[in-house]
């Protein structure tokens, strides 16, 4: 009981202690993954990453997780939504990401469109319709994004 009450509000260091502890226990809930992907939009970057991974690996066991990281990636703040599309990318062995992913390619915030770029590329089938949106990128104005765009693209024979 103590370990749920520190979820609430689902965000800062404490939420995200907790959701690590109960996740670890098996005992997931949606209070749970909203205090992990709060965590993926965390100003700290090693928290960021840690929720990412954490996240993944409970994406095998609970399906519930691999939506909340869907959610997640139409989330406010910008670090998140590029967190799960990394995410996402990890995932795609065992869950179909591609359209998720591909609606992030037009995102306002540049690490967003570069994170689903390099998501995609780690999916093991991604049809010529999403291929053919991530070679557009190589005209974006982030030259970051241009550079991810290109160096895919060219992988893919695009």
């Amino acid at each position: 009981p103590a370990l749920r009450a520190a979820l609430k509000p689902p965000d800062g260091r404490q939420a995200w202690t907790a959701a690590f502890v109960l996740a670890r226990l098996g005992l997931w809930s949606d209070e749970v993954g909203e205090a992990l992907s709060a965590a993926m939009g965390a100003p700290d970057r090693d928290t960021r990453w840690a929720a990412a991974g954490f996240a993944l690996g409970l994406g095998r066991a609970h399906p519930e997780c691999v939506a909340m990281v869907r959610r997640t990636l139409r989330a406010p703040v910008p670090n998140a939504r590029k967190m799960a599309a990394y995410c996402l990318g990890a995932m795609g062995e065992y869950a179909d990401v591609a359209a998720d992913l591909a609606d992030r390619l037009a995102d306002p915030d540049r690490d967003v469109r570069r994170a689903a770029v390099l998501a995609l590329n780690r999916l093991p089938h991604v049809d010529a319709a999403i291929r053919q949106a991530v070679a557009r990128l190589r005209q974006d104005p982030d030259e970051f994004v241009r550079r991810a765009a290109d160096a895919v693209a060219a992988r893919w024979g695009v």
